[in-house]
């Protein structure tokens, strides 16, 4: 084995002679590939999380807003007496003790599947043609080891002209992000 020199940030790993393996060359220090995918997995479940975290928040202030829109729409047109209210304020509160717990706790501890980040940057980096599920799922599966550097090899060099942080789905952090607004808007312009 040869140690190439990495400083411009090459991707290659020369072995007796020939260019069989693909290393990253990070920081001047080289990467196995299954190195490579594995900090990379991590580093997007971490984004996975991140993002469910901020669509749990906006969706809880989706959730308060509507409740509290609905509630001053109610109390306008039938001029609540104070029970109504206090039913109305006992719901917002449960709801939204309910929702702190299942949308935005249970997620921040649960771990995240490597092989559920695999799935979803392959959804978005359709290129991958299942080879990185393949490999988290040869990873764990002891019985099926020989070609396991093959699919690495070639889910490494897939990862080169992918950015996992920038490319998972936020599909539904943004259609949150409309329903927030379109609930701002209709709450001053009512």
């Amino acid at each position: 084995i040869r140690k190439v020199n990495c400083s411009a940030g090459g991707v290659f790993f020369e072995r007796m002679g020939r260019q069989n393996y693909h290393n990253k060359c990070e920081r001047g220090v080289f990467l196995r590939p299954q190195k490579l995918i594995s900090d990379t997995l991590r580093r997007g479940g971490r984004h996975v999380r991140l993002l469910a975290l901020l669509e749990g928040t906006l969706l809880l202030a989706v959730l308060a807003g509507g409740i509290l829109f609905i509630a001053v729409v109610l109390d306008h047109a039938f001029s609540l007496s104070v029970p109504p209210r206090v039913a109305i304020l006992v719901t917002l509160v449960s709801t939204m003790l309910y929702a702190v717990l299942v949308i935005v706790l249970l997620p921040l501890l649960r771990s995240i599947s490597p092989l559920y980040v695999a799935r979803r940057v392959e959804k978005v980096f359709p290129h991958f043609k299942d080879s990185l599920t393949t490999f988290v799922q040869m990873r764990s599966d002891n019985r099926r080891k020989g070609a396991g550097p093959l699919v690495a090899h070639q889910a490494a060099r897939a990862f080169e002209s992918v950015d996992i942080d920038a490319g998972l789905d936020t599909a539904r952090f943004v259609r949150l992000g409309y329903a927030f607004v379109v609930l701002v808007v209709t709450v001053f312009g009512y």
